[in-house]
């Protein structure tokens, strides 16, 4: 069991009082009362389904430990409503609906791609995207010399079809990382 005071942002738990499923703390907030207890506010995601909720604690509640497992899985492809893995060590394949992996998730990846996800009773729950990827440019106009005193952009189109802004320098061919959580140019490889 963990004490609810014990609860931080990314802490996987679960508690009958929200559902019977875990969930992910996104925001934590100790609130402390003037003459009554301390309380303790929560938002919450559920892993299985995606939905966001509030939940609120007294300080001294208690909520039980999730039986996460955290490993690496190959990613497959993806098609319009799943993403497909599969274990690299028994080979065994696994569908996730993109409504709980995200569906800006398939953009970022290859197949082939190895990455975290999380198992809630023997199936996906979650899959986590890198910080960064390495995507090859297919389409970008020519850069021509100008004003260079602050970092001028162009649009680019890259291999998985993903369309970034990158700067001047940035030709058709060239592999470069993007920052996942916010589309961002982040250099050249």
């Amino acid at each position: 069991m963990i004490n609810v005071t014990d609860l931080r942002n990314g802490t996987v738990f679960e508690d009958s009082s929200l559902g019977k499923e875990p969930y992910a703390v996104v925001k934590y907030e100790h609130i402390k009362m003037a003459r009554g207890g301390a309380v303790v506010k929560l938002k919450v995601k559920g892993l299985k389904t995606g939905v966001t909720k509030a939940a609120s604690f007294k300080s001294n509640d208690k909520v039980a430990e999730a039986d996460i497992i955290k490993k690496t899985a190959q990613y497959l492809y993806s098609d319009s409503s799943y993403a497909y893995f599969m274990d690299a060590k028994s080979f065994e394949q696994e569908s996730v609906p993109l409504d709980i992996v995200g569906k800006d998730f398939a953009k970022f990846l290859k197949g082939g791609e190895e990455i975290m996800v999380m198992l809630y009773e023997n199936s996906i729950i979650s899959a986590e995207l890198p910080k960064t990827v390495t995507l090859k440019v297919e389409y970008t106009e020519p850069g021509f010399k100008g004003d260079s005193s602050t970092t001028v952009l162009k649009p680019a189109t890259l291999e998985n079809d993903l369309n970034v802004q990158v700067p001047l320098f940035v030709k058709v061919g060239d592999i470069i990382k993007i920052k996942t959580e916010n589309k961002e140019y982040a250099g050249k490889v």
